[in-house]
């Protein structure tokens, strides 16, 4: 295969391709780049430019490479603000990404105990807990399960199932305004399950936040616990 000339615009269409491929999302946060042999391939250049464009996107902090393993598309950290009004699409709004969610599941389960302690319910059969997988950008942040007396909603899974959204699947059923009334933070390795969910080692770390989430009138309506990424998350904490 005949190289195109290296002159000084083939490192820069290379630089400006990748860009926008992040911008459009065909290249994810934390996602390797094609061996430079591969671009130099692909694009008809010589691996002289390819290093060129790629020492670039380095220095602007866009890619990561590390010797003997690639370069990386630079993790972009999501913060999350913890306030009285913490909503998870509303937060994306603030922090100008794309958000989107898989329902994963909901369930009858005895609850940790300090979940079933906030909802006072001496009963753990009467808690219902829906699960769903967050996504930001296109890549998997979050698990959030989502706790509620089955008593007071007693098809809020299908309500979540169909909406994919707490705020509408609870204004479906007459609660228009709720807010954050206690948060509680922590820090633990992730369980098999959530290692096979969210795709990450058994040594990394998970930020936890615990709300509990009232109406107008100080009722509880549900406690919310978002098991988030270490390595891809991080809290703000709003007064």
């Amino acid at each position: 295969m005949k190289l195109l000339k290296d002159d000084k615009n083939q490192w820069e269409i290379l630089y400006f391709k990748i860009k926008e491929k992040i911008l459009n999302k065909e290249l994810l946060s934390g996602q390797k780049l094609e061996s430079q042999n591969i671009l130099s391939k692909k694009n008809n250049i010589s691996r002289y430019s390819v290093r060129k464009a790629i020492k670039k996107l380095e220095n602007e902090n866009v890619i990561i490479s590390h010797q003997g393993k690639g370069s990386f598309i630079t993790k972009n950290i999501y913060r999350v603000h913890l306030s009285k009004n913490s909503k998870f699409h509303l937060n994306a709004l603030l922090e100008k990404r794309d958000s989107s969610a898989i329902f994963l599941r909901s369930k009858i389960m005895k609850p940790p105990i300090f979940v079933q302690n906030l909802l006072e319910a001496k009963d753990f059969k009467k808690i219902i807990m829906c699960e769903l997988l967050r996504k930001i950008d296109g890549s998997v942040v979050s698990i959030s399960r989502h706790y509620f007396m089955r008593e007071k909603f007693p098809d809020i899974e299908k309500r979540i199932k169909k909406f994919l959204s707490i705020t509408l699947a609870l204004k479906s059923l007459g609660v228009y305004e709720f807010h954050r009334s206690k948060t509680y933070l922590s820090t633990r390795l992730p369980d098999a399950y959530e290692r096979r969910i969210i795709k990450i080692s058994k040594l990394m770390p998970l930020l936890i936040s615990t709300g509990l989430d009232v109406d107008k009138e100080g009722n509880k309506i549900q406690i919310s616990v978002s098991t988030m990424r270490g390595d891809l998350s991080e809290f703000s904490i709003i007064h």
